[in-house]
């Protein structure tokens, strides 16, 4: 199986865009095997742990922080 992006690439942080870049700007991405690169969570996987388990306090939080990620 062949995966291709066939738009433009969206990073996760301004870090994993500088790991690309300094990669060389490859066409095929790191962790296409289904795994992810430990940058690849916009927070530290302890910070995901103490996200709120409530719903309507984990969409409020989601929704502040909308917008405040690096999409390019």
């Amino acid at each position: 199986m062949v995966s291709r992006v066939v738009g433009p690439i969206t990073f996760l942080s301004a870090a994993a865009r500088r790991q690309w870049i300094r990669a060389g700007r490859p066409r095929a991405l790191a962790g296409s095997n289904g795994s992810l690169p430990p940058i690849a969570f916009i927070r530290p996987y302890r910070q995901l742990l103490s996200l709120p388990t409530n719903v309507d306090a984990l969409w409020q939080l989601l929704y502040r922080e909308a917008g405040k990620g690096s999409a390019a």
